[in-house]
């Protein structure tokens, strides 16, 4: 799994030689239940244990797996929400954990370029965003705070891509139908562009769900404005855009 080198200070220096990482995005819809602990059925942790990472979304409580490393992000005085990240202990010396008491709805982990043998750091940023109808608030208000959820996760994201590349997953409540998440006919041969701007190579993607809601309309700006690529519905394992929540 890893190796050990030694620096001209005579220190270790530890580094991965893994060829590939797997990575799961879950919400699992409470940590426990009236039947118990869903971190003690061995169906469940296996499904988690099958990944060297694991967002986890609504949560609603600390989250704690042997053999992984944990931080958990909980909303102050709320029973829902909640978000986890879990990473195998044997990689948690390449990562770091980034947590942002004032916005309790996300996550990030930096993966250190050094470690993991990369040519930039991976920012592992993993959100939840709170469903139109929740309870917890009114509509109105519900809907402004996933809003600016998604809109701050925007901000940050142009941050990180300036430091490395950028993996976004998690739960947004957001349905974006077939949309392609690209600009259209996008080109920078007739507009001056800036120098690293790279226009995007419209490519088709499928989805069975054909419903756009508000959410997803700011989350497509959020793909758009970062040049982010979405896998659900283009990716090797989900060609035809299989429903993700049923």
């Amino acid at each position: 799994m890893t190796m050990t080198n030694k620096t001209k200070s005579n220190k270790s220096r530890i580094s991965i030689t893994k060829k590939s990482l797997k990575c799961l995005s879950w919400n699992i819809q409470a940590s426990s239940t009236t039947e118990g602990n869903k971190f003690s059925i061995k169906e469940f942790k296996k499904v988690i244990t099958e990944h060297d990472f694991a967002c986890l979304q609504e949560v609603r409580e600390e989250v704690h797996l042997p053999g992984y490393s944990t931080v958990t992000s909980l909303r102050e005085g709320s029973r829902s929400g909640g978000v986890t990240i879990l990473v195998k202990k044997d990689l948690s010396q390449g990562v770091e954990f980034i947590k942002n008491k004032e916005w309790p709805d996300y996550l990030i982990c930096r993966l250190k370029r050094d470690f993991f043998r990369l040519e930039h750091d991976i920012f592992l940023v993993n959100v939840y965003a709170r469903p139109h109808n929740s309870t917890d608030q009114s509509q109105q208000s519900v809907l402004q705070s996933g809003k600016e959820v998604i809109k701050k996760v925007e901000e940050d994201i142009n941050d990180l891509r300036e430091l490395g590349e950028v993996i976004l997953c998690g739960d947004l409540n957001a349905r974006i139908g077939n949309r392609t998440g690209m600009v259209q006919y996008d080109s920078d041969q007739f507009v001056p562009m800036p120098e690293d701007y790279s226009p995007d190579e419209a490519s088709p993607r499928f989805s069975q769900d054909t419903t756009c809601n508000t959410y997803g309309t700011y989350f497509l700006n959020l793909v758009k404005n970062n040049q982010l690529t979405i896998l659900n519905g283009r990716t090797l394992g989900d060609m035809t855009g299989n429903y993700t929540s049923i």
